[in-house]
């Protein structure tokens, strides 16, 4: 029996232990200590920090793994990559782990390779201020250089709220920089990809709904088909995304992509080695025809996921999911009525916070249909239906 080990039992990661059970897999789950539902899920739980590479290879080795995964977090990158350099297995390098997890490593690389992205400097101290703010040009955007979900990232539209910013995003951060680049005023998107012995199996592009939360925008509704009418900005996009994962010499993982399209001219914004989050596996599975979690279970234990995405029936019509949030927090003290195509994460007597930001979901629900207007009424309607008390 092969094994795969799984760093985190969070909800983010149920579903890829579950997949990997179905596969005939030994489940091996990592993490610090808590309340998190993979470990009870898993067949093997041990208490090791993800960010523990060397009690995590202590343990690879001891179960024998054939393969390591995370779905849905940049949290615990480089271990995967340090336990697969050390093993001699199918996954990330850390070398392309920690450049994919680190936007200031990410943002070098983009420059060096020609990747065309938002002109940037690193900001650790008011010096670093004052010397970026003469080559670029405001709007600009401070980043956390190793968060996710939007944490961390704040617009300024001058100094003083650059020189308070950046020390915002240096304090939630676990180093003692940031970066700073110019914002890019455009439409955002994204992308889904994988690759794979140093080829790139598929690009699929996805429209993203946003939500404006204390500066930042939230992602809550994804969408595909996306831009299917322009061929030629498809291809180019495509394009752009293989350059940003050769840069990153990124191979046999699933890629997250946040791009902006500026004049009918996309931009990368990062990049992640890892599968999206909030439903963007759902999406690219129900628009492949496959469960996608197989297919990185596949690429990280030396299997060639190739022939199971080929093997694949495609949806020709319209997917779109979206994130379930409050804008109440409390306790919730009913759930009258739940339609069973929304998924809620929470039940009667779990407390919840209002939304701020991507951590406060507690639902998804995911729809298809020949058109993305047919996608979104639907979804509105199982809204509506939704009957949830908070007190």
């Amino acid at each position: 029996m092969k094994t795969l080990l799984v760093l985190g039992g969070a909800r983010a990661q149920l579903k890829l232990i579950n997949t990997a059970k179905e596969m005939g897999l030994r489940t091996v789950v990592v993490g610090i200590p808590g309340n998190y539902p993979g470990y009870e899920l898993a067949d093997v739980y041990i208490p090791v920090d993800i960010y523990n590479k060397e009690g995590v290879l202590k343990v690879a080795k001891q179960y024998s793994i054939n393969g390591i995964s995370m779905v849905c977090s940049d949290f615990g990158l480089s271990t995967v990559g340090y336990v697969c350099d050390e093993m001699g297995l199918s996954g990330l390098s850390e070398y392309a782990a920690d450049a994919s997890s680190n936007k200031l490593k990410m943002k070098q690389l983009f420059e060096q390779e020609n990747v065309r992205t938002a002109k940037f400097r690193m900001i650790r101290n008011d010096c670093d201020v004052n010397d970026a703010v003469q080559v670029l040009s405001f709007p600009l955007i401070v980043k956390s250089v190793d968060l996710q979900g939007s944490r961390g990232i704040y617009i300024c539209h001058d100094i003083q709220s650059l020189l308070d910013c950046y020390k915002l995003s240096i304090e939630e951060s676990r180093v003692d920089y940031c970066i700073v680049e110019e914002f890019i005023e455009g439409e955002e998107f994204g992308a889904q990809a994988f690759v794979y012995n140093g080829e790139v199996i598929f690009v699929l592009p996805h429209g993203d709904k946003t939500m404006k939360i204390n500066s930042t925008q939230v992602p809550l509704i994804h969408y595909t088909p996306y831009k299917e009418n322009n061929k030629e900005l498809l291809c180019e996009i495509g394009d752009l995304c293989r350059r940003a994962i050769k840069a990153l010499t990124i191979d046999n993982s699933a890629v997250n992509i946040d791009l902006i399209i500026k004049d009918n001219i996309p931009y990368i914004i990062e990049v992640a080695a890892r599968a999206g989050a909030n439903c963007l596996p759902e999406l690219v599975g129900t628009k492949l025809g496959l469960n996608y979690y197989k297919m990185v279970i596949l690429g990280a234990i030396g299997e060639n996921p190739k022939t199971y995405y080929e093997s694949a029936h495609p949806f020709i019509g319209s997917v779109m999911t979206k994130m379930i949030f409050s804008q109440k927090g409390g306790v919730v003290t009913s759930i009258e009525s739940c339609p069973s195509n929304i998924t809620l994460f929470v039940k009667e007597g779990d407390e919840i916070r209002s939304f701020t930001n991507s951590r406060d979901y507690i639902g998804e629900t995911i729809s298809i249909g020949d058109s993305l207007n047919e996608c979104e009424q639907k979804i509105k309607m199982w809204e509506n239906n939704l009957q949830l008390s908070i007190k």
